[in-house]
C-alpha cells in the first residue's frame, strides 16, 4: 500500500501500527460524492485546518491518488478538492485547490 508508506514517512503512521482500522483511517478521504452502485466517482474532498499537526502533503497526495487514471486503485473520481481552512485568527479564511486527472487545476 503506497499511502501507507506516504503516512509512515510523514510520522502519521508507525511502522509497528498493523491495525487495520488505523490504516483506513489514514487513507480513506474525509468526504466523497459518488453514484452508489455504479462505477461513477464524481468527487472526493479531503479539509484540514492549519492548527492541524498532521503535514497536508498526506491529503494532498491522496486526491492525486484518487483522481489519477493511472493511480492502483482503479477508483478515477472525477474531481478532487483539497480546502484548507486558516484558523487561530479573528477572521477565518479558507483556500480550495481543485484536482482533476491526479493533478491541481485551479486555486480559489
Amino acid at each position: 500500500m503506497i499511502l501507507r508508506k506516504k503516512a509512515e514517512t510523514l510520522i502519521i503512521l508507525r511502522n509497528s501500527d498493523r491495525n487495520d482500522e488505523l490504516i483506513k483511517r489514514f487513507v480513506y478521504p474525509d468526504i466523497i460524492v459518488h453514484k452508489r452502485g455504479e462505477s461513477r466517482n464524481l468527487l472526493i474532498i479531503e479539509i484540514k485546518k492549519s492548527t492541524s499537526q498532521i503535514d497536508k502533503s498526506f491529503d494532498i497526495e491522496k486526491i492525486q491518488r484518487y483522481t489519477s487514471p493511472e493511480n492502483e486503485n482503479d477508483l478515477n473520481y472525477q474531481f478532487g478538492a483539497f480546502i484548507y481552512f486558516f484558523t487561530g485568527f479573528e477572521n477565518t479564511s479558507h483556500t480550495i485547490e481543485w484536482y482533476e486527472g491526479g493533478a491541481q487545476i485551479e486555486t480559489e
